[in-house]
């Protein structure tokens, strides 16, 4: 997360909408596994944030911060578009996205899943769908993978054992 640095704070309240160029930053993940990404919002008053979400305690948790994401890691940028919004819209996307919490899967449930998420809800349509499920499952295995992720996770802390829900 970037650092304040002086900067304008976090202005969630802010809802006049202006022009906002759209990017989203990526990073590699291991060696075969993907990209992490994260979104960066720059409005033509200079006010700029970034978003992300990660794997906290296995649950997938946004986080946001002021500026760029930190670019010693990112190595490939690319502009989704420059579309009217306003601060306010972005936050409250990004506090009610949709897979805040979800329980996280680094190969089905992650970054990618809820960048895309956030970048759909606010209309922003240029940005590809995540590698992991167009590449690697098919339509509907995401929920069976959380369903599985949830199962192991409660087992790890009560000591259930299951192979896993394709074996039932």
């Amino acid at each position: 997360m970037s650092s304040y640095s002086g900067r304008r704070p976090i202005l969630d309240d802010d809802d006049r909408a202006r022009s906002c160029r759209v990017e989203l930053h990526k990073r590699p993940v291991f060696t075969d596994l993907g990209f992490h990404w994260a979104l960066y919002f720059q409005w033509e008053d200079g006010y700029d944030m970034h978003y992300e979400a990660t794997d906290v305690h296995m649950f997938l948790t946004p986080n946001w911060g002021r500026g760029k994401p930190e670019q010693s890691f990112f190595t490939s940028v690319t502009h989704l578009a420059t579309k009217v919004l306003s601060p306010k819209r972005v936050h409250r996307c990004a506090r009610e996205n949709r897979y805040n919490g979800a329980f996280y899967v680094l190969t089905k449930m992650n970054c990618q899943v809820w960048a895309w998420r956030l970048a759909s809800d606010l209309g922003i349509t240029t940005i590809p769908l995540p590698t992991n499920i167009t590449r690697h499952i098919p339509a509907g295995e995401v929920l069976e993978g959380v369903a599985d992720g949830l199962y192991f996770g409660f087992s790890a802390l009560f000591g259930s054992s299951k192979k896993s829900l394709k074996d039932k």
